[in-house]
């Protein structure tokens, strides 16, 4: 029984370093040979989610979309309940969020509709919220200039791309 700890104390321990050092492929190849000899273990399976999460962010933080979709698909088939597929929507948001502070309201609700259409279900949903939340606060900050007519036009717009969203008209 110590000599399965010490193991799998040493596999956690080879894993977090492999992926400190960027090396996530790697480092699932280790977890899941210790998740093969200790299948329950909560400390290996927190480790085996956690890897996945981190070589997704490491992506979509280095402006690599394509390569988080890609691995946030392979997390979502080796966890399922784990929320993966829900974490795709985040690819778009993370660099949309910097249009939007870069007051860019346009391309980022474009990046948004782009997302919508190549996410699965539950990550559309989350990418819609976020894409209304943007055209909400893009119209109030046309508002704030005193630019009806604009706002109106924005908001006309974005009613055209979710037609069942009330949240536009009760602004």
């Amino acid at each position: 029984h110590s000599a399965i700890q010490a193991v799998l104390s040493t596999v956690g321990s080879w894993s977090n370093d492999l992926s400190a050092d960027g090396e996530f492929e790697q480092a699932l190849n280790v977890l899941s040979m210790g998740l093969r000899l200790a299948p329950d273990d909560k400390g290996m399976r927190h480790n085996h989610k956690m890897t996945w999460q981190n070589w997704a962010i490491t992506e979509i933080e280095g402006g690599r979309r394509t390569s988080a979709l890609e691995i946030l698909a392979r997390a979502s088939e080796a966890l399922p309940k784990a929320g993966f597929e829900e974490m795709q929507a985040f690819a778009f948001i993370y660099s949309g969020q910097k249009l939007v502070e870069a007051k860019k309201w346009e391309l980022a609700v474009q990046l948004a509709t782009d997302g919508v259409d190549t996410l699965p279900p539950v990550a559309q949903k989350e990418l819609r919220q976020w894409r209304i939340n943007v055209v909400n606060r893009w119209a109030i900050s046309v508002l704030d200039k005193k630019q009806f007519a604009e706002a109106a036009e924005i908001l006309e717009q974005a009613m055209t791309l979710d037609p069942a969203e009330r949240d536009y008209a009760n602004k």
